[in-house]
């Protein structure tokens, strides 16, 4: 399951504000995206689109002055937006973030001859510095990779590189001016808000002509699911007999954790609950698999040797009734879907026939 259940969040969930322009000041947001960009972000995959600033109704005379156009109010939006996709705050690692995580946020506008120019931010967290790191770029719509120009003439490609970009070559981000920072907090998220609004105005010559508009992505490649940090006999019995194994729980011990008897082929196996989790009713946070191979004569010496260097998902060994002993362990701690059980299951019974099979 997604970590956030909106896809765009509506303006009494954090969406976006009613277009502004120029020294318009509507009322600051107070709601969802608020707190969600106080310091970092704790549900995802999440997105907000909308317009930062709106295009000027009429075309003025002259260009607006640079704090009429960012006004106090359009920066504060801009650093809220920054929070959310830059921070990751150590003390919410693996609580509102974990590594699989990124963001991403971009600001566009059309320029003249309907070239379209963005700057956008990539982040990551990066537990080796205790910050995020962000790739910071500037693209437009009108590099030619076959000419190998860019749509920002020298003069501006001068002032990028005044402030630390370079062009890149290769790859998916070919033409785009980019440089890579540490954004370890506030102080230096509202740095990069005015980093981004002097080169918007300064390098980049934007009037309010057009909107712009913004996109904040709050990404994730972990995928979320419905997992057992713990399972009790009767869940896991009914699993089994759902995976096609003939499965049956032993009569209860009093004092002793259950077992489940099952087979594969005509080789039987027992699951043992291992851990029974504090409070719990019945649930355990190990099951093993195990079963036992006799052989007259006993067991030939180098067999167990030649399963562990065959299988690496089972430890075979000799016990003290002289029997084969062929076991493997899964742990539940942190949760596992019934999946991955599934997975295990089958390696198991795989596992199980190919030894039987090497064995005929």
């Amino acid at each position: 399951m997604p970590r956030n259940r909106p896809h765009r969040a509506s303006p009494e969930y954090g969406g976006a504000d009613q277009p502004r322009h120029g020294s318009r000041s509507p009322q600051a947001r107070t709601s969802f995206s608020d707190w969600l960009a106080s310091d970092g972000a704790p549900w995802r995959p999440f997105d907000d689109k909308g317009v930062l600033i709106a295009s000027r109704s009429e075309q003025p005379t002259t260009r607006p002055a640079r704090t009429e156009l960012f006004d106090k109010t359009c920066e504060r939006q801009l650093v809220k937006h920054l929070k959310a996709a830059c921070l990751w705050p150590a003390r919410d690692r693996d609580r509102t973030w974990r590594l699989g995580d990124y963001s991403s946020y971009v600001l566009e506008f059309t320029a003249s001859d309907f070239v379209s120019v963005s700057l956008k931010f990539w982040s990551e967290p990066d537990e080796r510095t205790s910050s995020g790191t962000v790739s910071f770029a500037v693209s437009s719509s009108a590099w030619d990779r076959a000419a190998g120009t860019t749509a920002i003439d020298a003069a501006r490609s001068e002032m990028l590189r005044d402030h630390g970009f370079e062009v890149t070559r290769r790859g998916n981000d070919e033409g785009q001016f980019k440089k890579v920072l540490l954004v370890p907090g506030g102080r230096a998220v509202r740095a990069l808000a005015r980093e981004a609004i002097a080169i918007l105005w300064k390098v980049l010559d934007y009037d309010g002509a057009t909107p712009l508009e913004f996109h904040l992505h709050l990404g994730t490649r972990l995928s979320a699911g419905f997992t057992f940090d713990g399972i009790c006999a009767g869940d896991l019995l009914k699993l089994m007999q759902r995976w096609g194994f003939a499965a049956t729980e032993l009569e209860e011990r009093p004092g002793q954790a259950p077992l489940i008897k099952s087979m594969v082929q005509d080789q039987p196996f027992l699951v043992a609950f291992v851990g029974e989790r504090e409070g719990s009713r019945g649930e355990f946070g190990m099951i093993g698999l195990r079963t036992f191979m006799r052989f007259e004569g006993g067991v030939p010496e180098e067999l167990p040797n030649a399963i562990n260097t065959s299988f690496a998902t089972v430890k075979a060994s000799v016990d003290e009734d002289g029997d084969l002993v062929v076991q493997t362990p899964i742990i539940l701690h942190g949760g596992v879907t019934a999946e991955n059980l599934e997975m295990c299951f089958k390696v198991w019974r795989e596992t199980l026939e190919e030894i039987g099979q090497g064995l005929e």
